[in-house]
């Protein structure tokens, strides 16, 4: 569920949508766009796939301001599905309008992280090696650099 909604709409704020979604019990991946989820959604999730989720992808684009899951919830996410990793999908061009730093908190059980670049010398330069200093100060303990992949794709 990457893109299955238009990029104005922010499905956590339907009842329907998060009704369907508390409805799955045996789910063991799951790829999803990271501003269809919040922390109600996640704390369901946690509770009703505890023991299967295996794989949590978030796909991180667009204006991800105002989605933020904060620390706690993470972490109770991490207690609760001990057995789940979380990996990272995030396009470099992201970082121009956004502080992933607010993404990107304390808790999270991440395992990998993909960052794909299409820019060129920018803003986006600096303002990754932000991202990637706040990265590695976050999850230095929990990311091996065998799970870490980056990539840079040339236009």
């Amino acid at each position: 569920m990457e893109d299955f909604f238009e990029h104005n709409v922010f499905p956590f704020r339907y009842e329907r949508f998060v009704t369907a979604m508390s409805k799955f019990s045996s789910l063991e991946n799951l790829n999803i766009n990271n501003r269809y989820i919040n922390g109600v959604m996640l704390r369901n999730m946690a509770n009703k796939l505890n023991h299967c989720l295996k794989n949590l992808s978030l796909v991180i684009e667009g204006d991800v301001r105002g989605i933020e899951i904060p620390a706690d919830v993470w972490t109770e996410f991490g207690e609760r599905c001990p057995g789940a990793e979380v990996s990272i999908y995030l396009c470099t061009t992201v970082v121009r309008g956004n502080d992933l730093r607010t993404t990107f908190v304390r808790g999270i059980p991440i395992g990998n992280v993909y960052l794909t670049s299409w820019s060129r010398v920018d803003e986006t330069e600096s303002r990754l090696a932000a991202l990637l200093r706040h990265l590695g100060n976050l999850y230095h303990n929990s990311m091996s650099k065998k799970k870490a992949m980056w990539s840079r794709n040339k236009s």
